[in-house]
């Protein structure tokens, strides 16, 4: 599930989310 949320910015980047810069 936290995979998925380096595609869905669907929240805040408080997890393993290093695809998605928090722009």
């Amino acid at each position: 599930m936290m995979a998925q949320n380096c595609l869905i910015p669907n929240g805040p980047p408080k997890l393993d989310t290093v695809n998605v810069p928090p722009s």
